[in-house]
């Protein structure tokens, strides 16, 4: 019996990657979150278990999901935890791979494609260049509320000399009301991309904001 941590990439169903499916296809149970690819579940022959979590929204408690693992990963079935992006990247899967290593479960991480650098890509914005960003920094949107403080060092990163990628929570840059971001959901079929001329807005303020769910915000820097 094994529990994979299986990232689905950054939501084009073409990003998913063949160890991904490979699993998919062969699992007993998946417990999958909300911001998976379209489409990538249909027909699958696995029990399916949803787990997802949405900004402002319903939320599986990160206990629970901790509690469906161990219960899975023990009864002798093969468990896929399927989750949007890339599992180590803002995806906790750190988190539950503890849990696992704890309870004595076997796991494995499947690395996927990660929206912090799909969005940018999917827009022209490469993060690094050899003359331009020589580092690529991802920053989280919403850090856990129950610390005491933010663990991010603003000030460093405002010296950063390179790219910083932020993922923001779709509570906080989505609304009915808002205006269509330049990049949605990180890539096809949802994707939008804004291009203002004459150069790459990177090359004067080198901040890229994006996640599964939203891209940079509207006010993009000319």
């Amino acid at each position: 019996m094994t529990v994979y941590l299986v990232g689905a990439g950054p939501g084009d169903p073409g990003l998913l990657t063949v160890r991904a499916r490979e699993l998919i296809d062969a699992a007993d149970v998946i417990l999958y979150d909300r911001l998976i690819p379209p489409g990538i579940l249909d027909g699958v022959a696995a029990e399916l278990v949803y787990v997802g979590k949405q900004g402002g929204g319903p939320q599986m408690p990160q206990e629970e999901i901790d509690r469906l693992l161990v219960q899975y990963g023990t009864g002798g079935r093969t468990v896929v935890r399927l989750k949007g992006g890339d599992p180590f990247v803002f995806g906790r899967g750190g988190e539950e791979a503890l849990v696992l290593r704890e309870a004595g479960i076997p796991y494995e991480v499947v690395p996927g494609i990660t929206a912090g650098i799909a969005a940018p890509a999917y827009a022209g914005v490469p993060v690094t260049h050899r003359e331009l960003a020589s580092g690529v920094a991802f920053i989280t949107g919403h850090e856990d509320p129950d610390k005491a403080g933010t663990a991010i060092d603003w000030g460093a990163l405002a010296r950063f000399p390179g790219t910083t990628s932020y993922g923001i929570p779709a509570s906080r840059s989505t609304s009915a009301s808002s205006p269509p971001r330049p990049n949605t959901n990180g890539s096809p079929p949802f994707r939008r991309t804004t291009v203002r001329p004459p150069v790459p807005y990177w090359t004067s303020s080198r901040s890229i904001s994006s996640c599964g769910i939203c891209g940079p915000p509207p006010c993009l820097p000319t």
